[in-house]
């Protein structure tokens, strides 16, 4: 098993949270944190803006990650929403057993 944290990024608290149930209710996610408000600032359509969001740490297994995009873009109110994957290493055993048993493994879902 590769772990990996799925960062993105939401516009507010209720999307935030409606996309973090989905994410373990589905299996797709062992635990989703949110963070924030936090403040980001970026370019968009030539444009700086500053705006409030929240940012979700999604953990789960790297055979999941397309099955977290797509999940993830279907859900989200951006155009084009932050979906970054990071591999994980060395995670304490009993960590890594937990991740284990709580994401379905992509070959037994659907």
């Amino acid at each position: 098993m590769k772990a990996i944290f799925v960062f993105t990024t939401v516009a507010d608290l209720t999307e935030a949270d409606r996309l973090a149930k989905t994410l373990v209710e589905s299996r797709l996610a062992a635990c989703v944190n949110r963070i924030g408000p936090l403040q980001s600032t970026y370019r968009w359509n030539e444009t700086i803006e500053i705006s409030a969001e929240y940012l979700l740490i999604v953990k789960s297994e790297a055979e999941r990650y397309p099955d977290i995009e797509r999940l993830i873009r279907e859900h989200h109110s951006y155009a084009v929403p932050e979906i970054v994957s990071v591999a994980l290493h060395d995670l304490e055993p009993n960590y890594r057993h937990w991740l284990e048993s709580a994401v379905i493994p992509a070959e037994t879902s659907s």
